[in-house]
């Protein structure tokens, strides 16, 4: 089963969204269909097809909020 047949349509979270591989994972999730949601310590702009999510993972606190919402 390929990547986009296990991917469309389905929400798929990303930590590290804005780093090399997180950035270059996302755009192929995006390609493939998914429902994606990125989470970095940095504040990036919502698009159509990516909704992010500003976190620390060490804030056990900030982590809960962004899986609550």
């Amino acid at each position: 089963m390929e990547l986009t047949d296990r991917a469309a349509g389905k929400p798929v979270l990303v930590t590290g969204a804005s780093g090399f591989i997180g950035a270059h994972l996302c755009h192929r999730l995006i390609t493939c269909g998914a429902v994606l949601h990125a989470v970095s310590r940095e504040l990036r702009r919502s698009t159509e097809h990516l909704q992010w999510w500003q976190a620390d993972l060490k804030d056990v606190a900030g982590v809960r909020e962004v899986f609550r919402s």
